[in-house]
């Protein structure tokens, strides 16, 4: 890369490595392509008049933007945020900003209806053979939950990524990372394994249809009676540990 190395002149109270981190990253957002390799330390250190500590820090804050990937011995090379980096920017708000898990799953509810519509008009049948896959997996490994949790999510990426639309994609994965302790809760309670497997086969044959409509409704539908199992689950083990069960609102 060429030409990254300009910090803002304006007064800037930043620390030092912050700034030449946000400088950095705004030259790869401009210029970088992926699996590009930045300049070495020693370089990064001469050409903004720094230590190469400065620079190891500053480099630590853009890995942790997953914007680049540091290697021992083999430098740093551009990447770019995956959804997972979402999902733990997303979880740190929802803690530090207590935000409600109603308001959180219903996100969810927003973006896979969404993401399904459009899917629905898409899907080919080779896709929805892999779908099919993924039911008849969660199906087989139903008693083996860490499987059996990772193709339900498996699934629902699918779908996200059958819209066409990657910033969707991108939500709806990074959402199903925070909602994952939600998944975890629905199956568990008595019948949530098999109603949860039973509702991703009607929504493969909604999918089928072609039929936006359809398809967004049955999803809705496998969405609130998996938030109603994930309520139960809580009230049962609010019971078996208080003695006073939190009923769902």
């Amino acid at each position: 890369m060429s030409n990254i190395l300009k910090l803002d002149e304006h007064i800037n109270k930043n620390p030092l490595y912050e700034q030449i981190a946000d400088t950095i990253e705004q030259a790869i957002i401009e210029q970088g392509s992926l699996a590009e390799r930045l300049p070495s330390e020693m370089d990064l250190a001469k050409e903004f008049g720094v230590s190469r500590t400065i620079i190891r820090e500053a480099l630590k804050i853009l890995k942790a933007r997953g914007l680049v990937d540091v290697r021992v011995g083999g430098g740093a090379y551009i990447t770019k945020p995956e959804a997972s980096d979402v999902s733990k920017l997303i979880l740190r708000i929802v803690h530090i900003d207590r935000i409600k898990d109603e308001e959180v799953y219903a996100i969810r509810l927003i973006l896979e209806t969404a993401a399904i519509r459009e899917a629905a008009r898409r899907v080919t049948p080779l896709e929805l053979e892999k779908l099919a896959e993924q039911v008849d997996s969660m199906e087989k490994n139903m008693y083996n939950l860490d499987v059996r949790i990772e193709k339900d999510c498996e699934f629902h990426c699918m779908i996200g990524r059958l819209s066409g639309n990657e910033l969707l994609a991108l939500l709806v994965e990074s959402m199903t990372g925070v909602l994952k302790k939600f998944i975890i809760d629905g199956i568990r309670v008595s019948g949530g394994n098999e109603d949860g497997i039973y509702r991703h086969r009607l929504i493969l044959d909604a999918l089928h249809t072609g039929d936006p409509d359809f398809a967004e409704n049955v999803m809705r539908d496998h969405l609130v009676h998996s938030w109603e199992n994930v309520l139960n689950q809580r009230a049962l083990e609010s019971l078996a540990t208080d003695g006073e069960p939190v009923m769902p609102q």
